[in-house]
């Protein structure tokens, strides 16, 4: 005797007005046009403040970008600046995808393509910018840093 089979023969499909499968269709309520309205009247101290950057800066760091990731773009319909301020946010807050997107008004899903992608392009572009010293400047970079500190330990009576 399979003793679910009662159980299952109960169940009846929600109806198609059901308040909770409505809910669950309807588009997500976010923070629309954050990123459209609010970002732009930001004065440059509180675009730093935001995204710990300057706007000089995220100028530069767009261009580079773009032309590094050029016709190469996940979700083309979201603006690189856009993607990449997300992006930026999510590294310098704490914050969730959830949250963030809600903020950016990105879809959570679309928001992990998106970091994913920006942080990929940043990696691919890494070695142009950072570079580990060779044992000359590691010897020259030891030297100046040191020397700050050699000059109080003698006034303090060090030798």
């Amino acid at each position: 005797m399979n003793i679910l089979r009662p159980i299952v023969d109960n169940f009846q499909p929600l109806p198609e007005n059901n308040m909770h499968a409505r809910q669950r269709r309807a588009a997500k309520t976010r923070n629309v046009e954050y990123f459209e309205l609010t970002i732009p009247t930001y004065t440059d101290d509180q675009f730093r403040e935001h995204f710990r950057i300057t706007r000089i800066t995220f100028e530069v760091l767009l261009n580079v970008v773009g032309n590094h990731m050029q016709g190469n773009q996940p979700n083309a319909n979201i603006p690189l600046n856009k993607k990449i301020l997300f992006t930026i946010w999510l590294l310098s807050k704490p914050e969730s995808f959830l949250a963030v997107g809600d903020r950016f008004d990105i879809p959570t899903s679309t928001g992990h393509d998106i970091f994913k992608s920006i942080i990929c392009a940043l990696a691919e572009l890494m070695p142009q910018y950072v570079r580990w010293p060779n044992a000359a400047h590691q010897a020259i970079s030891s030297q100046v840093f040191a020397e700050p500190f050699t000059r109080h330990t003698k006034c303090c009576g060090g030798n």
